[in-house]
């Protein structure tokens, strides 16, 4: 295999070179979004998919640089933008879980997304693993994996 090709054109299989596709090959393959047809997934699987998949993007943003974040990106302005929507969205959703009324999400600068993502993320897992919410686990690691590849 070539460097940056994909085995068989499966896009998610790891990328050689790619700093998404870092990790062994299984926890590559378990970021694929789950099949509603398929039987539904433990709390813990759950869980345990949505912690990888936030840590991956979390690392994403992190080793981005300013001027990459703040590019013109579609549909979003920018890429930083595209995440801190996704931030707000994390943030409501751990509100909801919490049966809490969602505070605002101040916008840090753009190389504190990924920083902040880990603390919103954190929020949301601890919150739906003890309402035993699989769906949200399941939504949101399918976006956090949408994010990624996007940016």
């Amino acid at each position: 295999m070539a460097d940056g090709l994909r085995l068989d054109d499966d896009p998610y299989l790891a990328v050689l070179g790619d700093p998404a596709s870092a990790g062994n090959r299984q926890s590559t393959l378990d970021s694929r979004p789950m099949n509603s047809a398929a039987s539904a997934p433990s709390v813990s699987e759950a869980a345990e998919r949505y912690a990888a998949d936030l840590m991956r993007t979390v690392d994403r943003l992190r080793t981005m640089g300013t001027a990459r974040l703040a590019a013109v990106f579609e549909p979003e302005p920018t890429r930083a933008d595209a995440a801190f929507a996704l931030i707000q969205v994390i943030a409501q959703r751990a509100a909801v879980q919490e049966q809490l009324a969602a505070p605002p999400v101040p916008r840090l600068a753009d190389l504190a997304l990924g920083d902040q993502l880990a603390v919103v993320g954190r929020d949301l897992l601890m919150a739906a693993r003890e309402r035993q919410a699989v769906d949200v686990l399941v939504q949101t690691a399918d976006e956090l994996l949408e994010l990624r590849r996007r940016i």
